[in-house]
């Protein structure tokens, strides 16, 4: 199958049967929910939009609904009653269902699981309980669990069963009498082996799992490592809650990977979901405040240095190089630690080498570029002693770039905050203060003695 495109003449056809409910089902039956998402979010008006959603039917809607962005959701639910909301939510996962639930007014979704059936609002509530960002926030209830001394014909019956319940199937759970996870079997096992085959002769003993309570990015670090489709999520005597599908754990590196991009940018994923100017001008606008204040700050310091720059005007000629190649050393430096931080490749064991590793290429390369920019300072403009000034301004410069750079993500993540924050823009404009005091600071002292 190929990839499904947004073409005019498929917009126009559902375009011209807004009205006719039963006629758009019959156009957009055979499309993918991610299609439908697609075109929901890029085309049509904020009423045909919500016309077009309402006339699918409630699997599809469940689906659709989870796919597009928060302000688009809310467009679709905002005006209708509680127990049709409930037949579409009834439709999703229970993860899902948890995460839009969770995402709207408590009075609201507490109208919606009233229209619930007991079985499926039980098991939504019981996941609301567990944070946004935790593996509990992420776990999903349906799964199939089997008894050690069960057999592999038990087990495919029990599938069987529940075909239309748990639709993805990877593993099946094993658990002993008291409900603790003691295994677990892959679904070729059952395929392959006898039915009469008992699960305890099969299955895979003291499985991989994760806590409930664990930071969802230590579930995908999990994932990463390991290669996995499914993990059981266990509370802390053992039990087994549910499992955290690898679609789920996709979505959150996703997110995570944006979310850090776009603070090293100095704005938020909200900006990226809104549809106004103004809304993404008012994201973006602190952090660009906090940048023209520290630029305030920096013309000040030069203002003050006046005397000196009329001295010699040359030192002016290389502020640039001096500002800017100390924010690019923090950058990478900053950079290199926040990304071993996400994938945990930084512990209390390894962080000293870590730390001494950047240090020693600080040193190296903040060496070469001085002396290199020194030598080019000498030769253009025929004075050593300023070659020297600018040669040992920016070696300084450089080195305190790339300590701060890697210290401050770690004290960030031992202070228990994002390590992200140690690339962005407020960082970005102390490495400039910082830089140019070093650089105005070395130039008055040694300029006394050298020039």
């Amino acid at each position: 199958m190929t990839e499904f495109e947004i073409s005019e003449e498929f917009v126009e056809q559902l375009t011209a049967n807004l009205e006719n409910p039963e006629k758009l089902r019959e156009i957009t039956a055979d499309l993918r929910a991610e299609d439908m998402a697609e075109i929901l979010e890029k085309r049509f008006s904020g009423e045909e939009k919500v016309i077009l959603f309402r006339a699918m039917p409630p699997e599809e809607a469940a689906e659709v609904a989870v796919l597009v962005n928060d302000e688009l959701r809310e467009l679709f639910f905002q005006e209708m009653k509680p127990d049709q909301t409930a037949i579409i939510v009834q439709e999703m996962e229970s993860d899902d269902a948890a995460d839009f639930l969770g995402s709207i007014p408590d009075e609201d979704s507490q109208s919606i699981l009233a229209h619930l059936p007991v079985k499926d609002s039980a098991e939504v509530k019981n996941l609301l309980q567990y944070p946004e960002e935790s593996a509990g926030g992420i776990m999903q209830v349906e799964l199939i669990a089997l008894s050690e001394s069960q057999t592999c014909g038990d087990a495919i019956r029990l599938i069987r069963s529940m075909a239309d319940e748990v639709p993805e199937l990877h593993n099946v759970f094993v658990t002993d009498e008291n409900g603790k996870l003691s295994g677990i079997v892959p679904l070729h096992k059952l395929i392959l082996n006898p039915k009469e085959t008992i699960i305890r002769d099969v299955m895979e003993e003291a499985p991989l799992s994760v806590d409930v309570t664990a930071d969802r990015e230590e579930v995908a670090q999990i994932f990463r490592k390991y290669d996995l489709v499914s993990l059981p999520a266990v509370d802390g005597e053992g039990k087994l809650l549910g499992r955290i599908m690898h679609d789920d754990v996709l979505d959150v590196i996703t997110e995570e990977s944006t979310e850090d991009m776009l603070k090293t940018a100095g704005t938020d994923e909200q900006e990226l979901e809104s549809v106004s100017w103004v809304q993404a001008a008012r994201y973006r606008l602190p952090w660009l405040l906090s940048s023209l204040v520290g630029g305030v700050i920096i013309a000040g310091i030069i203002s003050r240095m006046g005397t000196m720059l009329e001295q010699v005007v040359a030192i002016a000629a290389f502020i640039p190089i001096v500002t800017g190649m100390g924010g690019n050393v923090s950058t990478q430096s900053s950079a290199i630690i926040v990304r071993a931080i996400v994938l945990g490749k930084i512990n209390e064991r390894n962080i000293s080498s870590h730390f001494q590793k950047e240090i020693s290429v600080s040193l190296a390369v903040a060496s070469f570029c001085g002396s290199l920019v020194g030598i080019v300072a000498w030769g253009l403009e025929q004075n050593s002693g300023l070659g020297f000034v600018v040669g040992i301004s920016l070696f300084c410069s450089m080195f305190v770039a790339a300590l701060l750079g890697t210290f401050i993500p770690l004290a960030l993540k031992w202070l228990k905050a994002d390590p992200v924050l140690g690339g962005g823009p407020l960082v970005l404009t102390l490495m400039d203060l910082i830089g140019l005091s070093i650089y105005f600071s070395i130039a008055r002292l040694l300029l006394k003695f050298m020039l």
